[in-house]
């Protein structure tokens, strides 16, 4: 399959009854960075906003804001907060995901998780996570499971 086909949800991996693997492209379309931190000696400390657009199952937008420290290498760790707000799959809302992850060698990898109780709308309930993948140049692969609980339990 390659980047522009939608995705559709198929049963988790681990066969689990209600969990839903779900798989989308992103692409970044807003970045703001601005260094706090640099002092001589010491990593590189930076806060950043990045905005981002998803497309498959989840079809939806979001905005995030984190910090980041640049190593002596210059590849660099972080962790963000993003509210993402449209529709998966069949239901629309916002969510807000907690990430965490590195960039190395023009790669970035991070894990996504649904933060337990954020969801509005049509996803009140919404659990979950899953990992994002971006290659410099391309298109992020965001692969995350998720299950919906009802209100209330």
């Amino acid at each position: 399959m390659n980047e522009t086909e939608t995705c559709n949800s198929r049963t988790g991996t681990d066969d689990t009854p209600g969990v839903v693997g779900v798989t989308a492209t992103a692409e970044v379309t807003g970045w703001d960075e601005h260094d706090y931190d640099l002092t001589e000696g010491l990593p590189r400390l930076a806060e950043i906003k990045i905005d981002n657009a998803y497309r498959g199952e989840l079809e939806a937008t979001g905005s995030s804001r984190g910090q980041m420290v640049y190593r002596n290498d210059n590849n660099a760790e972080f962790t963000a907060l993003e509210r993402v707000s449209g529709r998966l799959g069949d239901r629309t809302g916002t969510f807000v995901v907690r990430t965490g992850g590195v960039f190395e060698s023009g790669i970035v990898i991070y894990d996504w998780t649904i933060v337990p109780g954020s969801a509005t709308g049509e996803l009140v309930g919404l659990t979950g996570g899953g990992r994002m993948t971006w290659r410099h140049g391309e298109s992020g692969d965001l692969s995350f499971t998720y299950t919906l609980q009802p209100e209330g339990n």
